[in-house]
């Protein structure tokens, strides 16, 4: 049994909080990290030592109790990241949040004490030296907790140690188990395992589990959350669908090829898991994934943000519905000039402007006088060039001197789901890594680095922040602007009341996502405390759990010759630890000298090349092809058809192999038309066909107006459309590129196919379960989807709306057999199937055809793209 190491989460959002909350507003760069004393080597010193205890004691009343001790809630005040007994030690001694006992370089308040490495700390060391802790000072801290006994460390019991197969064998019980055998493709797993090994308690687990289900969801563009399930009964290994987050295999690939701590061996346990899951590594640590995929690449690559300025324009009006010159010009954006931020050095316009998935927050950023050789410019300073951003096509009416020029800019957008995204970009509007510091420096970080992803995740932690307007006021009350500035400020610059409704309705809603997900407003960021736990140094006890094996265990293998060459890394694990990027560095030699497994060494850390995956048994694709151009392959569906996803509109696609049918309709068949004979056999090639009817949200995003006679929820199918309006989609969303001479519209041999799903009656199943007609539909649409699919795996075939097909009406179908029939070379009209809201049920047989002209559009008319494969 090992004993509780910390840090653990809940320490290190305590932590976190203690160091950064008198966080220093100077932008003057860090001082050269100080050797800190070496508590592995210090001698400990007696517990009850007056002296050591005497100086540890005035070191916290003069450095540390002005923001954390217990007098301040004597006084009624709070004290700084609700931490307030710093000074008195006896309850510091027992609160493992902050100190482990015998154990300084794992105790999160020295790590804070470590003036040399965050100048933040204590309070305004970076700025005065002598408010700075001494090296001897540090050292009495340190010597104070190897002193403490360690006797009384709370462990968790007889609860065994999670060795490295437990994982595994629990993933494949509960595919077994709880997944039916065609879903199994798309599971993924996020383990917590090494975290219960450290003995951490259920409240840091929450933590922990808090932060992945944040993290998966920030990077998905679904309109629900999708909540990873824990299946084991620690819940330290938890299931994810990749389809519940919009991602398809090559997205979670895109992770496990930058996955440093991948092993697997040859256990048969391990071989079905890939098997099932058609993945050669269907598991990550979580740790690792929270705090890498916070960061670029990852970050970017799956919330697939835009790259260059013309990739960012249509990335705001396709992906967020937004058209920021269209909001300054329509005055609809929201504004606050800022002189001072906490996070950036110069002034800031800080907007906001209404979007499909809820608020877009842009700052423009102006650098500092410091910081700009060209030294004071006013086009820097908004008190004098107030309206802009200059260059902006809306504002070249007005002096050019009268816009403001901004060095780069961030972006905050809410996401589907009630999450937000993150972009950093340049004064082009080009996607940045991170922020120059220059222009905006992020003070939770030691390097003030602020990153896309992980620094904007921590600092919003609850939402858009709130800002403060000190630009209208001032335009407002001068005599140097004209009154076309002043009318425009006026109109873009609302009343703080405004702005801060506006800004409360965004904060709820995120708060609202947060709640779903088990997070507590002004809690711990669950993210920033994750990546804090995974980023500090290793001793050997840590990196044992890591491995999955006992301290004792791992010491024995470690001495072995195989061990050898490893004897440095061995030596500072057991003495000051081993810094994260350095363990990392070494974990593929290690796995090799301990004899785990093979070590899968990503492209990252193999120049570019990586090492042999093993063997995937794969079941037989059914011919569906494994790449289709501009689609990305999502896995099978229920139904055990593959389906891919359109990468341009986001369009979920069924792969439908073709075959033999019979199409058309007997004679007998109540109901039936003259129109729907002869019945012949049809041959058809494999072809991709839409799972849904074609959306309003899908509709607005690429064709800017929506001319549906129902509407008041974006699920709902597209309707009003002509014939010609489906094919100018097509062709705009590059599903049929304008001049091909392809039409992505389903032929009406395909349609039918897709429709009878194999059956061959009337219907391919309960029509009330299947489609919304005239004796369920309230006389109205309804949400794509939302009834029951066929045996394809396609929605509302029957029902909802009527489905324009590709050919020109036919009175009658030509007899004999055929294959990919086209239908005539010209007509009057063009053929649509399968019913409406307002058709009887025989309109709704698969066998039911009806034509208009190409022009014609009502709201019983909508459309679902197919896609031919060559």
């Amino acid at each position: 049994m090992i004993a509780r190491s910390p840090p653990s989460l809940a320490a290190l959002c305590a932590s976190a909080l203690f160091a950064f909350a008198s966080a220093s507003s100077a932008q003057a760069p860090a001082a050269p990290p100080a050797a800190p004393p070496s508590a592995a080597t210090a001698a400990p010193t007696s517990a009850g030592d007056p002296s050591l205890r005497a100086r540890v004691q005035a070191i916290v009343e003069e450095h540390c109790a002005r923001c954390h001790g217990v007098e301040l809630e004597r006084q009624g005040k709070r004290p700084k990241g609700g931490f307030g007994f710093v000074d008195d030690l006896a309850r510091l001694a027992r609160d493992r949040d902050y100190v482990v006992a015998g154990m300084p370089l794992r105790s999160p308040l020295y790590a804070a004490l470590l003036a040399g490495a965050d100048p933040r700390m204590p309070l305004g060391s970076g700025q005065d030296a002598t408010k700075a802790l001494t090296t001897a000072a540090i050292a009495d801290v340190a010597d104070w907790i190897t002193s403490l006994a360690a006797d009384d460390i709370p462990a968790r019991g007889d609860a065994p140690l999670l060795q490295r197969g437990d994982d595994v064998r629990a993933m494949l019980h509960d595919l077994t188990r709880n997944v039916s055998r065609r879903q199994r493709e798309q599971m993924r797993f996020v383990t917590l395992s090494h975290l219960w090994n450290l003995d951490a308690s259920e409240a840091e687990l929450e933590i922990a589990r808090q932060a992945v289900a944040k993290l998966l969801n920030s990077l998905s563009w679904q309109g629900a959350l999708a909540l990873p399930q824990p299946i084991d009964p620690a819940g330290t290994v938890l299931r994810i669908n990749l389809q519940e987050l919009g991602w398809g295999a090559a997205d979670w690939d895109r992770i496990v090829d930058r996955y440093p701590y991948g092993v697997v061996d040859a256990s048969e346990e391990l071989a079905a898991l890939q098997g099932a899951t058609k993945s050669a590594l269907p598991f990550v640590r979580g740790d690792w994934l929270v705090a890498k995929a916070s960061l670029s690449p990852l970050y970017e690559q799956l919330l697939r943000l835009p790259t260059t300025p013309t990739e960012l324009v249509a990335f705001e009006l396709d992906r967020l519905g937004v058209d920021v010159g269209a909001g300054h010009v329509d005055e609809r954006a929201a504004r606050a000039g800022v002189r001072d931020s906490e996070i950036a050095t110069g002034q800031r316009v800080v907007e906001r402007h209404p979007g499909r998935h809820g608020a877009y927050w842009i700052a423009w950023d102006l650098k500092a006088p410091q910081f700009d050789p060209r030294g004071a410019d006013p086009r820097r300073d908004l008190f004098q060039a107030p309206i802009g951003p200059a260059g902006l096509p809306e504002f070249s009416a007005l002096r050019r001197e009268l816009c403001f020029e901004p060095a780069g800019s961030e972006r905050l957008f809410s996401l589907p789901n009630g999450l937000q995204g993150y972009l950093v970009l340049d004064a082009a509007g080009a996607r940045l890594a991170s922020a120059p510091l220059e222009l905006v420096q992020d003070p939770r970080s030691r390097s003030r680095k602020l990153t896309n992803g992980q620094s904007c995740i921590a600092c919003h932690a609850d939402g858009a922040k709130p800002v403060r307007d000190a630009l209208r006021d001032h335009v407002l009350a001068s005599a140097a602007f004209g009154r076309d500035v002043k009318e425009r400020i006026e109109a873009l610059h609302p009343p703080a009341a405004e702005l801060d409704r506006l800004l409360a309705a965004d904060r709820g809603r995120f708060r609202a996502a947060l709640a779903q997900l088990g997070i507590a407003p002004g809690g711990p960021e669950p993210i920033e405390a994750m990546t804090l736990q995974f980023e500090q140094r290793l001793d050997l006890r840590s990196v044992a759990a890591e491995m999955g094996l006992d301290a004792a265990a791992l010491e024995a293998r470690l001495r072995a010759p195989a061990a050898a060459s490893l004897a440095p890394l061995v030596e500072q694990l057991r003495g000051e630890g081993v810094a994260r990027e350095a363990f990392t560095a070494q974990f593929g030699p290690l796995v090799k000298a301990l004899a785990l497994g093979q070590w899968l060494a990503p492209a990252a850390l193999a120049g570019g090349a990586t090492l042999p995956r093993p063997a995937v048994p794969t079941e037989a694709p059914s011919g569906a092809p494994t790449q289709v151009a501009g689609f990305t392959y999502s896995g099978r569906n229920p139904q055990g058809k593959h389906e891919f996803r359109h990468d341009k509109t986001g369009l979920e696609f069924v792969y439908l192999e073709g075959g033999t049918y019979q199409q058309g309709s007997p004679a007998n068949e109540p109901g039936r038309g003259d129109d729907e004979g002869p019945v012949r056999q049809v041959t058809l090639a494999p072809f991709l066909m839409a799972k849904h009817e074609v959306t309003q949200e899908v509709w607005e995003r690429f064709m800017r107006d929506n001319p549906s006679g129902f509407t008041g929820d974006p699920r709902l199918p597209v309707e009003t459309v002509s014939w010609d309006d489906a094919v100018r989609f097509c062709e705009v969303t590059g599903l049929a590129p304008a001049g091909s001479g392809h039409l992505a519209l389903p032929t009406e041999a395909q349609w039918e196919f897709a429709c009878r799903a194999g059956s061959s009656g009337p219907y391919p199943g309960k029509l009330d379960e299947l489609a919304w007609y005239d004796s369920n539909s309230d006389r109205r649409t309804h949400p794509v989807g939302t009834k029951q699919a066929n045996a394809f795996g396609l929605h509302d075939l029957q029902g909802n709306v009527w489905e324009w097909c590709r050919d020109f009406y036919l009175e009658r179908y030509s007899p004999g057999p055929v294959t990919d029939p086209q239908g005539p070379s010209n007509g009057d009209g063009r053929i649509y199937r399968g019913g409406s809201w307002g058709s009887a049920a025989s309109g709704c047989r698969s066998a039911y055809r009806f034509w208009f002209v190409p022009a014609a559009s009502f709201n019983l008319l909508g459309f679902r793209p197919a896609v031919a494969l060559k």
